[in-house]
């Protein structure tokens, strides 16, 4: 199968005559993508478009993979797939179907494994088995890892529990966002955000003006609209 051709652009074109014909998408982060060798005999190749597309996935341009999908955005009308690398695919209006390669098996997590990227992928793989996921959240300490527990479909209240203790505030809110999340997670996430944005307002004050004050003063607003927002979820719970 042909492979795309970049332009002066960093613009990704399909070739000629193949079935996503016409420029179709756009890889946004810079830099080598992590090397992907292990495709599990169970990988099948399927044409799909944005809307068929998996996630777990795996988006292949010819012969050589670009990464695996572990979310959609959809931003003022611009589509876009995010892969497991950092790297994003938009797709233009007139994009046609592209090829993927689906597993049947989760993508598999290796804990002593260095490719850190490979395991993110395998922590948001939406067939990930929960015990797989209990074991992630047991040994990783990273946000990434943190965050992919959060979001994932099977994860029970006690991991989100334990993940949402990253100071990670993305992660943190993205336990907010669980209509599963126990009251006990809640008034944990609340009491912590106030009293870290406390403990940022003392720092300010005796930082008084340094190239710290913007980091600071816009951490204590984040803190404080968390912290609201966990506030306002207890009560409607509690209604």
């Amino acid at each position: 199968m042909p492979s795309m051709t970049t332009d002066n652009n960093g613009n990704l074109h399909a070739p000629k005559g193949t079935p996503g014909g016409g420029r179709f998408m756009q890889q946004f982060r810079q830099g080598s993508d992590v090397a992907l060798t292990e495709t599990a005999p169970t990988a099948e190749f399927h044409q799909v478009t944005f809307n068929t597309v998996e996630l777990g996935d795996e988006a292949v341009d010819g012969s050589s993979s670009m990464g695996f999908v572990i979310g959609k955005d959809i931003t003022d009308g611009v589509r876009r797939l995010i892969l497991h690398n950092g790297s994003k695919i938009r797709f233009d209006a007139d994009a046609g179907p592209f090829e993927i390669r689906r597993r049947v098996q989760p993508l598999p997590y290796v804990a002593e494994s260095h490719d850190y990227w490979d395991n993110v992928a395998a922590a948001r793989d939406p067939r990930q088995s929960v015990e797989v996921l209990q074991q992630i959240v047991e040994t990783e300490a990273e946000d990434d890892f943190m965050l992919a527990i959060v979001e994932h479909p099977k994860a029970t209240p006690a991991m989100l529990d334990k993940a949402s203790r990253h100071n990670s505030l993305q992660v943190r809110e993205a336990a907010l966002s669980r209509e599963d999340v126990w009251m006990e997670t809640l008034f944990r996430l609340q009491r912590e955000a106030r009293e870290r944005a406390e403990e940022e307002r003392t720092l300010l004050g005796e930082e008084g003006i340094s190239p710290n004050t913007r980091y600071r003063e816009q951490a204590i607003s984040a803190l404080q609209s968390q912290a609201d927002k966990a506030e306002s979820i207890i009560w409607r719970r509690l209604a």
